[in-house]
């Protein structure tokens, strides 16, 4: 079908003329991280989370809080080559992935519902080593959730689909 009538298609469904892309809307909420900069091996590398209403209406975040916050969050934590970092057993279960040979671990949850005013936040942590295998030496950390709460859960990973909205980078050096 081409560009023509597809827009009459869409105007005739909608009600509007079709703009040929998509825009760009100004996110509802913001992501914001912090972590210790340096951490011993094995030890608890707490990844702090902020999640604002930066909108001028209230909006329902699929989570009433962000205790589990791998559950609500897509992780991109990447050594210093840029390598993601492995996932442990646990994080494996949470994404619904095989976890290798033995019995197999099931997270059940529920995001359960918030509704946040403007201006308001939800507050949560993570533990990055009870996510990922950190090895000695620097990552990259990143994490991001869709607009509007959009998950899809693949075999592979859970994903968000749409809109994503990106938390800030913090660096963690992983010392022996």
């Amino acid at each position: 079908m081409n560009a023509t009538k597809l827009a009459v298609l869409i105007w005739a469904l909608f009600g509007f003329p079709y703009t040929g892309s998509s825009q760009t809307a100004k996110p509802s909420f913001s992501i914001s991280i912090t972590a210790p900069a340096i951490i011993k091996a094995g030890a608890e590398a707490k990844v702090e989370i902020e999640v604002k209403n930066i909108s001028n209406h209230a909006i329902a975040f699929g989570a009433d809080d962000l205790s589990h916050s791998e559950k609500n969050f897509a992780f991109e934590v990447r050594d210093s080559a840029g390598k993601l970092a492995p996932e442990t057993r646990y994080m494996k279960a949470v994404n619904g992935e095989e976890q290798g040979p033995g019995p197999q671990m099931v997270i059940l949850g529920h995001l359960g519902s918030a509704t946040l005013k403007p201006g308001e936040t939800l507050k949560g942590s993570a533990n990055l080593t009870e996510l990922f295998e950190l090895q000695p030496g620097q990552y990259t950390v990143q994490l991001w959730r869709a607009e509007g709460d959009h998950m899809i859960i693949d075999p592979a990973k859970p994903r968000p689909i749409g809109a994503t909205v990106k938390s800030n980078t913090v660096i963690v050096s992983v010392n022996p």
